[in-house]
């Protein structure tokens, strides 16, 4: 009996008791709303501890998750960062892509990053093995600056750069570079000539002088002055416009009126990869003016020519076409000016033709007994509205681009149609980019 007390008292105190505080003082601390029942309490005998715990919150079973980072082309991608979401626990891939990490339970979310390619986000559900494709991510240009010979990143630079991806220009069909800045860049004016095929005007710091105020232009690294619709808008990757006279210290005199540097695409290692693009569609304007009828151009003028005094013998004005009374009267023919039905001037003969008519314009007689008779359109044409009726315009693109380790390429040919409807005018131009 004596040896069993004894082994009693030893096993109790060989036992340590441990307890969570917030569970002990929970009323105190008002962990609790009044009225509820109070938490569930669990307790388990670990060796020689006797521990309490919340039975609402067991604890979960920890994960190993392993896996592999790729890009597009399926090349690994070391130095990725993988992070558990919400949390510090994380690591990086290693020089073939892997990885492994432990999270804290199948709930977790995988946060993969890496500089120049789309942030990913992804749901364990209890999985051991995960292998991820990581993006590139175009927008990342906009973060370094091409300046000049070199790069600089944008947060460093303190001239006025502007910068706009191929996203951009290429998000409203247009025919010439000049056409795709429209609009895009704050303070900077583009103009064209209206018609197929025609230049653009560039003005980034305004008119300086009465010559040339045409920017310069700098396409991978060479300096142009040409015509810009010879470029492919498809090649392009980004335009970086340098607006401040900073820009002179790099290509001098030249880059007074602004420095516009155009980068191209290059061709990645991988596979080729081919692309297609092309639209068809019409120009038309957007509101054309409100233009004068006949008669109100002659109302107009006769108002003028009152106004300034022009008047006859008998107060009226005096016009050729319009005569010479109280109102303008519009003739039923233009030559002879101001002749009207029944005027001898403008007689017929049996077959219905005019017996003074001559185009002979250098004859002694004529504009005397002779004339190019010409009948009036007293209605009158709208020329403006004749001269810009829907012209259809279209572009196809295709490309070509990849590469190895040791060599790289992309090729593009484009093929442009602009035609101007009344005129029958057509604008075509093919571009060869390699």
């Amino acid at each position: 009996m004596k040896r069993m007390l004894r082994n009693a008292c030893a096993f109790a105190w060989s036992i340590s008791f441990s307890f969570l505080p917030h569970l002990i003082f929970a009323a105190n601390t008002g962990g609790d709303p009044p009225g509820d029942s109070p938490p569930a309490v669990i307790y388990s005998l670990d060796g020689g501890h006797f521990i309490l715990s919340d039975g609402r919150s067991p604890k979960t079973a920890e994960i190993s998750v392993r896996g592999k980072v790729t890009d597009e082309s399926n090349q690994p991608l070391p130095g990725v960062s993988i992070l558990v979401k919400g949390t510090n626990n994380g690591t990086t891939s290693d020089t073939n892509g892997d990885y492994s990490l432990t999270v804290a339970d199948q709930n977790s979310v995988l946060v993969f990053s890496f500089i120049g390619y789309a942030t990913q986000e992804v749901s364990i559900d209890n999985r051991t093995s995960i292998n991820i494709t990581l993006k590139e991510e175009l927008i990342s240009l906009s973060e370094v600056v091409v300046t000049g010979y070199g790069t600089q990143s944008k947060r460093d630079i303190t001239g006025a750069v502007a910068t706009i991806d191929s996203k951009q220009l290429l998000s409203t069909p247009s025919t010439n570079l000049g056409q795709a800045l429209q609009g895009k860049v704050a303070g900077v004016m583009v103009g064209n000539e209206n018609s197929p095929g025609g230049g653009v005007m560039v003005r980034i710091r305004g008119f300086g002088t009465i010559n040339d105020n045409s920017p310069l232009y700098v396409i991978d690294g060479v300096p142009t002055k040409g015509n810009l619709n010879t470029l492919n808008q498809n090649d392009f990757e980004s335009i970086q416009i340098l607006k401040d006279a900073s820009a002179a210290s790099i290509y001098g005199s030249r880059a007074g009126n602004g420095v516009v540097i155009v980068t191209t695409k290059k061709g990645k290692s991988g596979k080729p990869v081919f692309t297609y693009d092309s639209y068809y569609g019409t120009q038309r304007p957007g509101k054309l003016l409100s233009m004068l009828n006949t008669n109100e151009y002659a109302q107009l003028v006769w108002e003028s020519r009152i106004n300034a005094g022009a008047v006859g013998a008998n107060g009226n004005p005096v016009h050729a076409q319009f005569g010479n009374g109280p109102t303008p009267v519009i003739p039923d023919y233009i030559f002879p000016a101001g002749a009207m039905e029944g005027d001898p001037r403008v007689a017929r003969d049996a077959d219905g033709k005019y017996i003074n008519y001559s185009a002979n314009i250098d004859a002694a007689d004529f504009n005397k007994t002779k004339w190019l008779i010409t009948k009036a359109n007293k209605q009158g044409t709208n020329w403006f509205d004749e001269i810009f009726n829907p012209a259809p315009i279209q572009n196809h693109q295709i490309g070509a681009s990849g590469g190895s380790e040791t060599a790289r390429y992309a090729l593009s040919l484009s093929e442009r149609h602009h035609a101007l409807h009344q005129f029958q005018a057509l604008y075509d131009a093919c571009e060869y980019p390699i």
